[in-house]
């Protein structure tokens, strides 16, 4: 497990999957590897029940252990992910009961598939668990501060007509997405070049549409910038193969940058370019195997 760093944005080791639950037994946070193994972005696993996704099965460590989440103790279980029209799958799970400052009580849930984290200390769980509490109720906390300052994500470019038609006008693929990598915008180029329609990006998480043998890498590099913390100014720069709707892959060099709440990403076809450069590679190849010959 890793040691995270106290910071404004914990930092999220994509082997753990892990998820919050607050006294009502409804999900405040989940990490998108969790959404991906249920087939549900993590933003539209946010304040749902945890009990219509996840089931508490057994105690891995004491028979008679409750295994209902309302007052559960600390420790191991074994516990079903319900996926949709899949049968449950079942692995083993770190199960945390921890009070925030404030005095809110959450439960810190890491699924563990793998059957690595028995060889923590006691002591690893009961720091991080509280970390990321805190961190949870610190989220949320300031969105509550913001909804009553009436602040609207949706304000990116829809109330700036001469921004809209910047958006609109330029090649580049352009878009906004959240630190929980749900998107939360995208402009005509973006819609055009990849070939999804908006309520296509709104089902996905934008790590998706990497392409699979590069994703994980790409997920790494991601992370400087979903955990940045706030006012950090934090940016980061990458060419990967991006996965179209009708399968097809675009060379994309991406910039990605952290404001606030949100991630700001521009991206430049450069697929016609990579193609030039194989077929001169391809032309020069021949041409080495035509002297050899003559």
């Amino acid at each position: 497990m890793p040691n995270w760093r106290k910071s404004p944005h914990p930092d999220l080791d994509h082997a753990t999957r892990r998820c919050v639950v607050d006294e009502r037994g409804n999900i405040v946070f989940v990490s998108p590897a969790i959404g991906w193994m249920l087939g549900i972005t993590a933003s539209a696993l946010t304040g749902r029940a945890v009990k219509s996704v996840l089931s508490i099965v057994s105690s891995l460590d004491r028979q008679s252990e409750k295994v209902e989440l309302a007052g559960i103790s600390s420790g191991f279980y074994e516990v079903a992910l319900l996926r949709d029209q899949r049968d449950p799958l079942l692995m083993p799970a770190r199960i945390d009961l921890v009070e925030a400052p404030g005095g809110r009580v959450f439960t810190v849930i890491w699924l563990d598939p793998d059957n690595k984290l028995k060889r923590q200390k006691q002591g690893d769980f009961d720091a991080e668990a509280r970390d990321f509490a805190a961190f949870i109720s610190d989220s949320q906390a300031k969105a509550k501060q913001a909804a009553a300052d009436k602040y609207d994500a949706e304000y990116i470019s829809k109330t700036d007509s001469e921004l809209r038609h910047f958006l609109n006008l330029t090649g580049d693929l352009m878009g906004v997405y959240r630190r929980d990598m749900s998107f939360v915008r995208v402009n005509p180029a973006f819609n055009r070049v990849l070939g999804y329609a908006d309520a296509d990006l709104r089902q996905v998480p934008c790590i998706d549409l990497i392409h699979p043998n590069e994703r994980e890498a790409i997920f790494v590099v991601m992370q400087k910038v979903v955990h940045s913390a706030e006012g950090s100014d934090t940016r980061i720069d990458f060419e990967c193969r991006a996965r179209c709707k009708d399968g097809t892959v675009r060379y994309i060099e991406w910039v990605h940058k952290a404001v606030g709440d949100f991630i700001y990403i521009v991206g430049s076809d450069v697929t016609n370019v990579k193609q030039h450069e194989a077929e001169l590679e391809r032309r020069e190849a021949q041409l080495n195997e035509a002297q050899k010959i003559g």
